[in-house]
């Protein structure tokens, strides 16, 4: 996990290509455009919306691409193995990283 100071946008969307995953905080999830970003740039965005005391856009955005079986969790315990298995496992990444890049290609 990595918190960082702010950064220039163009660096950190390099950084946001280097990472395994973006975790959709909760409860309170605010911060549409680091997601529009990581979605942007391959990294698949783990959100659980239940856990959400204000609406997430990250669920919206998963669904619209049609990746929310890698990304969206019903439940916290799911959330957390959404993430392990998105971090740990390469041909999961590389299927969400085809799935989306099909989506992309066809917007």
């Amino acid at each position: 996990m990595l918190f960082l100071r702010q950064m220039p946008h163009n660096r950190f969307v390099s950084l946001l290509r280097t990472v395994n995953a973006v975790l959709d905080v909760f409860p309170n999830s605010r911060e549409t455009t680091v997601l529009l970003d990581a979605v942007q740039a391959g990294t698949p965005v783990i959100s659980c919306p239940s856990l959400q005391v204000y609406s997430s856009f990250a669920p919206i955005l998963c669904k619209s691409y049609g990746i929310e079986k890698y990304c969206i969790a019903e439940n916290q315990t799911e959330f957390v193995e959404l993430a392990i298995q998105m971090a740990n496992n390469v041909s999961h990444r590389q299927a969400f990283t085809a799935q989306l890049n099909t989506v992309l290609r066809n917007k």
